[in-house]
């Protein structure tokens, strides 16, 4: 099915292919890139996908666009070239992002103790951390000792003061640990500290780079997004995760089996919350629930890809993220997730347990289930896929990799 490729005046204009997609595939992709579309389509036809969509940026252009299957399996309602949908810890790049553009402006440093914004949170032993240190999960603090819910989390207040008592897990500094959820709440209020208005991430990004862009993504839902523009995300069943287990790096399964242990603890930081629930999904939460159009995820990373210049990022901004992780005292292994990763100012790096893009300066975030996003400057690529079914590989998600590799084949030769 032909459908044209919107475009900002930022872009270059896009050829579309004539072939025609196979049901329940949408979209399209520039000719160079038809085999992107074979392969999503295979996804529907091997790979158990149900609802998914991809896009991807090349060059400041538009040439990936595709969607497909379901947006609710409930009466089988189709995904739209509007349907919004939650990419969890895809969430955590665009935060980072908009901590990013913080420092631009010059609201925070890298480099300083998150005391110096936020004096209350050096207590018990957090004085010396560093904002760089949170955002890269080095902070020792991926769990917290007594449990959130949903009325805390609204009560800005008193989640800072909960979250200022918390003890390090670990000596900060020493070693990387996936911080799942709790990262958001941290990040959250240092960015109330130090922007001008007292804007958390999702306030700050809504004004600063999604107005800006014309993205069509959220931390927060606002009320007039109505639910029926919303994928219903699919949680992997007790029996799929059994069976899903032996793709699991060996090193991950002690830790998704172990209901004590630190993964397990980071992953229930909040009780009573459903992932399709809509006071869920109007929480700010900013490691785990962002909604939005993938095409607003490639399109961000984009921007990211070749420059940063349309969000005034700055050259010494744009080295910070693009420049390679620097690896802890206590070496590559994430302690919280027991495999070799690399974090770095709120983003993934390629690493021996998840490689991805062309070289060093590659960023972006992987969320629970298969979703993916990420800029490759290298290749001046901005690169998004999130499924509606959630499978239990953490990265490397059969679906998503099939895509990804399919967009690299495609890219011309340097």
């Amino acid at each position: 099915m032909r459908h044209d490729l919107q475009r900002s005046s930022m872009e270059a204009p896009a050829i579309l292919t004539d072939h025609i997609l196979p049901e329940p595939c949408r979209g399209a992709t520039q000719p160079a890139f038809a085999t992107v579309a074979e392969a999503f389509a295979e996804n529907f036809r091997r790979r158990g996908e149900n609802g998914a969509a991809l896009c991807v940026y090349h060059r400041g252009a538009k040439v990936v666009d595709l969607w497909g299957g379901e947006r609710d399996p409930r009466d089988a309602s189709p995904w739209l070239e509007n349907t919004l949908v939650c990419g969890f810890s895809t969430s955590k790049g665009v935060a980072a992002v908009a901590v990013a553009l913080a420092v631009a402006r010059g609201h925070l440093a890298y480099d300083a103790p998150v005391a110096r914004y936020w004096p209350e949170f050096g207590a018990r032993g957090k004085g010396e951390i560093t904002v760089r240190e949170l955002l890269g999960h080095l902070a020792g603090l991926s769990h917290l000792d007594r449990r959130l819910n949903l009325t805390t989390i609204g009560r800005p207040t008193l989640l800072a003061r909960r979250l200022a008592r918390q003890r390090p897990i670990w000596h900060p500094g020493r070693h990387w640990g996936y911080h799942a959820m709790t990262w958001g709440f941290y990040v959250d209020e240092v960015m109330r500290r130090v922007t001008p208005g007292a804007r958390s991430t999702g306030r700050f990004f809504a004004d600063e780079i999604a107005g800006p862009l014309g993205l069509d993504y959220h931390i927060g839902l606002p009320d007039p997004i109505p639910d029926a523009r919303i994928a219903r995300i699919e949680l992997p069943g007790r029996v799929q995760v059994l069976r899903g287990l032996p793709r699991l790096p060996r090193a991950l399964v002690p830790k998704v089996i172990n209901p004590f242990s630190r993964l397990q603890r980071s992953l229930r930081v909040v009780r009573g919350f459903n992932v399709n629930d809509p006071a869920w999904l109007k929480a700010e939460v900013s490691s785990a629930n962002g909604v939005g159009e993938v095409r607003a995820l490639a399109r961000l990373y984009s921007v990211l890809a070749c420059g940063g210049n349309e969000l005034g990022l700055g050259a010494e901004v744009m080295a910070e993220l693009t420049a390679p992780a620097a690896i802890p005292s206590g070496g590559n292994r994430d302690i919280v997730m027991g495999v070799d990763s690399r974090w770095h100012l709120g983003f993934a790096k390629s690493s021996p347990d998840f490689p991805f893009g062309t070289g060093d300066t590659a960023f972006g975030m992987p969320g629970m289930g298969g979703a993916f996003a990420f800029a490759d400057p290298d290749r001046e690529l901005g690169y998004a896929y999130v499924p509606r079914r959630l499978g239990i590989v953490p990265f490397d998600e059969p679906r998503e990799t099939a895509v990804r590799e399919a967009v690299y084949q495609c890219l011309p030769t340097r």
